[in-house]
């Protein structure tokens, strides 16, 4: 069977360099940050209260909240670097979500710096989520997390496990999709087969929105001939699956394209 073929703008790279020249790099970006926090916290009465001494974390494993299981204490101020594999981003799940919503808070960042990286989300706090989604994603293979606490109210915390993953998720800008819709497909059966695996596999997880990842998409069905959808077509990601799906209504026989009308 020949699969569809789709051309999808990635955004995971791949860096050569070894775990322990990272953790080097790591470990001199992080001097700045770490005077900068360690200032704020003599403010607060204490440096790094319950917050691991080693705030580097690698590849995969689990992350808890200061004195967990017991209640995290007033004025927390913690850093969790996490690194992924070479060629990988990092994928993290909440297992336990509970702080005080309205002073307390998670700040999850798309990198290492957390002045000039982009916010992927925060939970809790002024303007923060709830509640947090099923999973989070870097674009690259580095996040930080940090948390917060305030001099009042404090709960029983967080915990979440950190893994690398290689993912079809993109990043936030324009993407295109081209679909064969011609008969080296092999049959009808393996045109509709290639659409669900787009729509309900591939497409799923996507943010797709005017503001977020714009698709574009071509489905082709002659050597001088394609259905075009452009970026703006779609404001959700069931919109996509949708059309996705819907290609059969325009291929309803993919055998039929086999440019003959151009082969005489």
């Amino acid at each position: 069977m020949r699969a569809i073929f789709f051309l999808l703008c990635m955004c995971v790279a791949v860096h050569h360099i070894s775990c322990s020249s990272l953790k080097r790099k790591l470990s001199s970006r992080k001097q700045g940050f770490l005077t900068e926090i360690q200032e704020k916290n003599s403010k607060r009465g204490g440096f790094y209260n319950g917050c691991p001494e080693d705030n580097d974390f690698w590849t995969q494993g689990q992350i808890s909240s200061p004195f967990w299981p017991q209640n995290y204490h007033n004025n927390e101020s913690c850093y969790y670097y996490i690194n992924a594999e070479q060629g990988a981003v990092v994928k993290i799940v909440f297992t336990h979500f509970d702080l005080e919503l309205c002073c307390d808070y998670i700040t999850i960042y798309d990198g290492a710096a957390s002045g000039k990286s982009r916010v992927i989300a925060q939970l809790g706090g002024q303007g923060g989520a709830t509640q947090p989604q099923s999973a989070y994603y870097s674009t690259t293979n580095q996040m930080l997390v940090t948390f917060m606490s305030n001099p009042t109210v404090t709960k029983s915390g967080f915990q979440f496990t950190y893994s690398s993953v290689t993912t079809a998720r993109p990043c936030n800008r324009d993407i295109s999709i081209s679909i064969n819709g011609m008969d080296s497909v092999g049959s009808q059966s393996n045109f509709v087969q290639q659409l669900r695996f787009l729509a309900q596999n591939l497409v799923a997880s996507w943010d797709v929105g005017l503001d977020r990842v714009r698709v574009g998409m071509n489905l082709i069905t002659d050597d001088d001939y394609a259905v075009v959808w452009k970026y703006n077509d779609f404001k959700t990601t069931d919109q996509v699956q949708f059309a996705i799906l819907g290609m059969t209504d325009d291929v309803p026989n993919v055998l039929a394209n086999n440019n003959s009308d151009f082969a005489r």
